[in-house]
């Protein structure tokens, strides 16, 4: 079994320099509302985002944050754009501002859980999804969202069962199959593994990710000549053939109680998917092995 592993972000997007000063605040009509100004902040930070400027964009929806009341529409915007320019710590900052003003809110529970996954703090995570699960337990991203914290804590099994749990209420989406079969492979159980990627891998819907999973599954299972074939449909030759050592190291070190050895090699990555998955290649790169967070 594979003892550790580190969530890698399947997305990969330009992060936008932050501007020096900040940015002054727009004019407004003096007879504006506050519910108006709010709007009209956010309409401009929405268009600003979509342009590609997101520091300026930032700025604009914390002003539209600071004015919001308890409205946390700004509050979970911003947290996105800051998971989007790869800035987890500073999403989940702004999630703990919005949990204050709504603490039982489903998707201020979810999003905050998110990011800290991101983060490297699953632990913390675990218990907001849990939350998140009996306040609305007909959600399915909750029990993913269970289901990635448990993986990157190494409870394979609980996961697993996160992961049904998530099917069963109408979450039987390729980003939720993909990591059920991912938790397998790190549990050792290939077959499964395997029949399910298949699958993905078949559909119009599958991504580099799932392929590359794919490929771990192989290599881990024995299968070099799959694992390569598969390796190749994302990767250069040199980085697939180089998976191959690590899938060989692993499958060696399973029998073997190692751990001061195993913590000098890197281990491949796995990608667990929080959303929907996208096309961006995810490749199995060794990395080195880290503790999960307490």
């Amino acid at each position: 079994m594979l003892r550790a592993f580190r969530l890698c972000a399947a997305v990969l997007i330009p992060l936008i320099a932050a501007s020096c000063d900040p940015l002054p605040p727009p004019e407004h009509d003096e007879s504006e509302s506050a519910g108006q100004k709010e709007q009209n902040l956010m309409r401009l930070a929405n268009g600003t985002r979509a342009a590609g400027d997101y520091s300026t964009a930032a700025e604009l929806y914390r002003q539209a944050a600071a004015i919001s009341g308890d409205d946390i529409t700004p509050h979970l915007a911003l947290a996105s754009l800051y998971r989007q320019m790869r800035q987890p710590q500073a999403a989940v900052a702004v999630l703990q501002d919005a949990r204050k003003l709504q603490p039982q809110n489903t998707e201020v529970l979810l999003a905050l859980g998110a990011a800290l996954v991101a983060s490297g703090e699953p632990a913390q995570a675990l218990p907001l999804y849990t939350q998140a699960a009996e306040r609305a337990p007909d959600n399915p991203q909750a029990y993913n969202g269970q289901g990635v914290a448990l993986d990157s804590l190494n409870r394979h099994d609980e996961a697993q069962n996160a992961y049904r749990e998530a099917i069963a209420h109408g979450g039987d989406t390729p980003a939720v199959r993909n990591n059920l079969a991912l938790s397998l492979v790190l549990s050792g159980e290939y077959d499964e593994a395997i029949a399910i990627l298949k699958k993905l891998v078949a559909s119009s819907t599958a991504t580099a990710t799932m392929r590359q999973n794919l490929a771990l599954a192989y290599g881990l299972s024995g299968d070099r000549g799959k694992a390569l074939s598969m390796g190749l449909r994302d990767l250069p030759p040199e980085q697939a053939r180089e998976n191959l050592k690590f899938y060989s190291y692993y499958r060696g070190a399973r029998g073997r109680e190692e751990p001061e050895k195993s913590k000098r090699h890197g281990e491949p990555t796995a990608v667990l998917q929080q959303e929907e998955p996208t096309e961006a290649a995810a490749p199995v790169t060794p990395v080195e092995l880290s503790p999960p967070a307490p």
